[in-house]
């Protein structure tokens, strides 16, 4: 199958020039990995989305993001049933007038599009640590916003350095993310990640290996101030999404990470094919 969108429903739709979305970033979205109509970690989409929609103010964010991840995939099934890639859902609060001011009453758009299942990437990253740093807002609390202009500009810094990813980090210093996803750096059994809370995003598969794919896997977790001092004690480090599952990283700056060894006791569990939310 090859990329395909809609807007409301509507194959090759258009989103108008006075969404909020659009104009404001006035909205959230996920990116799911599908296969054969499925979407795997559901449930932990479907919170991350209410809470996005919760913490901009919409109405109803719990059944509105069950409606929008639902209607979506519903969407592509009858496209193609058998349909294997990454699905994006974006919700915007729909059309509205000239200005910040929140309309009375809005109808919220769903915008969905589909892509095929991306080339695997194999060889673990080489990562640098951007100059740009992310803002504090404690208000978002790690949802998934469409503002992300911050990790479109550290990205393109990586990509200039020769670098396949970046870390993300807070104007102190402490690292937050990579640009792509969330980050791991292992010392012995024990697995540590960054706090997400007024800053970056909380991943899904970041959350699924701190809730139970770790412990099943042998290891602990720590979710705690990281930065270079860290790393320099770290066995192992690796990054996380929805897309790619999980990618061992090679190096960060002249620091190497010659283990795998978690990333690889990880890897065949971290899309949860068991939680695909509705099945009809």
């Amino acid at each position: 199958m090859t990329e395909r969108c809609w807007v409301d429903g509507i194959e090759g739709g258009y989103v108008p020039a006075d969404d909020r979305g659009l104009n404001l970033s006035d909205g959230a979205f996920e990116t799911l990995r599908v296969r054969d109509g499925l979407a795997a970690c559901f449930s932990l989409h479907q919170a991350r989305l209410e809470a996005g929609l919760g913490c901009l103010g919409f109405h109803s964010p719990g059944s509105l993001a069950t409606d929008a991840l639902c209607s979506a995939i519903t969407w592509l099934r009858n496209a193609d049933s058998s349909a294997s890639g990454i699905l994006r859902v974006t919700v915007t609060r729909g059309s509205g007038p000239r200005g910040y001011k929140i309309p009375a009453t809005s109808t919220a758009r769903i915008v969905s599009r589909f892509c095929p299942t991306p080339s695997v990437v194999a060889d673990p990253a080489r990562v640098g640590i951007a100059p740009i740093h992310y803002s504090s807002q404690p208000h978002f609390q790690g949802a998934k916003l469409l503002a992300r202009v911050e990790q479109v500009l550290g990205t393109s810094w990586a990509q200039e350095h020769g670098y396949d990813d970046i870390i993300m980090t807070s104007d102190q210093g402490e690292w937050v993310s990579s640009g792509s996803g969330n980050i791991f750096l292992r010392i012995d059994k024990t697995l540590y990640t960054p706090t997400i809370f007024d800053r970056g995003i909380a991943g899904t598969r970041r959350q699924l290996i701190l809730s139970r794919l770790a412990e099943a896997s042998g290891y602990s977790t720590l979710i705690s101030s990281c930065n270079e001092v860290t790393a320099e004690a770290a066995d192992e480090a690796f990054l996380c999404n929805a897309v790619l599952g999980i990618r061992s990283i090679k190096t960060i700056n002249e620091r190497e990470f010659p283990s795998t060894e978690a990333a690889s006791a990880l890897y065949s569990g971290i899309h949860d094919w068991d939680d695909v939310g509705p099945r009809g």
